[in-house]
């Protein structure tokens, strides 16, 4: 994390001896109203390197710095959108638009991508209009949070399951798992007696299997 330091300033008091005056800490998160004031997002962390130009380059651009000044005003210490922002090396990348949209109380650029569109962590997601995240039915990390999936959705049991809007369980007829529980089978739907006859709307004791279907050509009562 990027660290600050506090200058203390050396004043003489009545008896000519030396007294610390520090500062009032007491609105250091910006006044107790709701008048407006000004807020500082730091966008840079070179306290323990020096500044970087590729890194510069990279994070100075207009979605990334109004992708993390969103950020910035989800903050409970903060709450609201930075209308100062701290960068290194000003002159690699291209603050300037964002400096507008700021000013211009913006809070996207205007052609974010919408959720469910495919992106790279770290480069491309900045363009995402909100957060990022990995998505099990893409296989890719994809701009929004993902859906749950609907029943009948085949899955994973303890990976991809896990995103079901409900629980899972193996359907018989897709012969894997997938998310909800499977309808029963109909009247007249054949079946496996002891496999597939399982999924039959009645009881065992109504499943129709005729000597010459080997208990394999069987059908639901």
């Amino acid at each position: 994390m990027c660290t600050g330091v506090v200058i203390s300033l050396l004043k003489m008091d009545m008896n000519g001896r030396e007294k610390m005056n520090y500062p009032d800490f007491t609105y250091r998160e910006g006044p107790k109203n709701d008048s407006k004031s000004a807020m500082l997002m730091n966008h840079f962390c070179s306290t323990f390197k020096l500044p970087d130009m590729i890194e510069s380059e990279m994070v100075n651009n207009e979605y990334v710095i109004m992708h993390n000044a969103r950020m910035f005003a989800k903050q409970r210490d903060f709450g609201s959108f930075p209308n100062i922002i701290a960068v290194d090396l000003y002159d690699k990348g291209d603050i300037w638009p964002a400096q507008d949209l700021i000013r211009n109380g913006n809070k996207y650029v205007g052609d974010e991508w919408e959720d469910g569109t495919l992106c790279g962590a770290g480069t491309t997601c900045w363009r995402c209009r909100d957060k990022y995240s990995f998505w099990s039915s893409k296989a890719m990390t994809a701009c929004g949070l993902e859906p749950c999936w609907a029943d009948g959705s085949v899955c994973a049991s303890g990976s991809t399951c896990n995103n079901c809007c409900n629980s899972s369980e193996f359907w018989y007829s897709k012969a894997i798992t997938s998310c909800g529980s499977e309808p029963c089978w109909g009247t007249g739907t054949t079946c496996g007696r002891g496999t597939f006859c399982n999924a039959c709307c009645d009881d065992d004791d109504d499943i129709y299997c005729p000597w010459y279907g080997f208990g394999l050509g069987c059908s639901c009562g």
